[in-house]
């Protein structure tokens, strides 16, 4: 879905010379729980996993620079939810817990164990739904410029107005609010395009749809998620593009933690991979060495008499 200009500017501020993460790699496929078909792809080895997903209306191009980076040393997992990039459309209510439903049928068809969950935007949400499924075996969700308020909510003149605005011209309107609201002003202009060209491309119906399903999963469904979530939860957020409200998410969540990375926008995997690439890899590294920790422990002797 990502344009080739896109994967440029991705190999460039990598300092990459080849072009090889520009061309499509072989996608594996799982079955979600309601039938639909589910593309995937999986790289490197190593323990923990990582799975990667995407925000609203993108797909699972946007991780090619973290694939190119992680997959040297972990097991690294990149999916198209239900109804984006190759991924079917037979489904008829798009809604954040049946894309978790998604990611658990890949996490299940290649029987993984240790994941870290990493989701940009709306799959940070999806991550939590996705943790909640199957807690025993994530160790840590991390939010890619995403759950930035666990306490925030749309208005309902607020969702009305937004749903009335796409239905009357998606295309318009999904690219306005890219260009206006998820890149700084100096960002640079052939990435905002690109990923204004890719949004705006999205099925209509299911970006809609998806949008007054992550509605409906806040003020329904988000508490009740949170309360039984015991996963840690950390995220790297954009201190510029909008606020992180870590007090309110402290309040809710088991454990939460915020690294603010500075002037930057909406996209920040895509906008400074290098910089984003290492915060995640310490986050990465701290959980690993846990892990070690725990794996390696040996109890003491059991001393009678005490």
């Amino acid at each position: 879905m990502i344009k080739t200009i896109l994967a440029i500017l991705l190999l460039l501020n990598l300092g990459v010379a080849s072009l090889h993460i520009a061309t499509a790699h072989s996608a594996q496929i799982s079955i979600s729980s309601d039938g639909v078909d589910i593309h995937y792809e999986v790289h490197g080895k190593g323990e923990p996993t990582l799975v990667f997903i995407h925000g609203w209306s993108c797909d699972r191009s946007y991780w090619r620079a973290q694939v190119e980076y992680f997959a040297k040393q972990y097991q690294v997992i990149t999916i198209d939810l239900a109804g984006h990039g190759e991924s079917g459309t037979n489904r008829s209510e798009w809604n954040l817990r049946d894309y978790g439903t998604d990611v658990v049928s890949v996490v299940n068809a290649l029987q993984l164990e240790k994941l870290v969950l990493v989701g940009h935007s709306l799959g940070g949400h999806v991550a939590l739904e996705v943790a909640s499924l199957m807690q025993e075996r994530v160790l840590m969700v991390i939010g890619a410029d995403s759950l930035h308020d666990l306490s925030a909510t749309f208005s309902e003149e607020e969702m009305t107005a937004l749903v009335q605005a796409m239905e009357t011209d998606f295309r318009a309107t999904a690219q306005d609010m890219v260009r206006s609201q998820m890149f700084l002003p100096e960002a640079d202009i052939s990435l905002v395009e690109a990923v204004a060209s890719d949004i705006g491309s999205a099925p209509p119906a299911i970006a809609i749809d998806t949008l007054k399903g992550y509605d409906r999963w806040t003020k329904k469904e988000r508490g009740e998620t949170l309360s039984k979530l015991r996963v840690p939860i950390h995220v790297i957020n954009s201190r510029e593009y909008r606020g992180t409200n870590i007090a309110a998410a402290k309040g809710l969540a088991y454990s939460f933690e915020a690294t603010l990375m500075p002037k930057i926008g909406h996209f920040v995997m895509l906008e400074n991979p290098p910089m984003f690439n290492k915060l995640l890899a310490e986050l990465i590294e701290s959980v690993a060495n846990n892990v070690q920790v725990i794996e390696n422990y040996i109890p003491p002797p059991n001393v009678s008499g005490r």
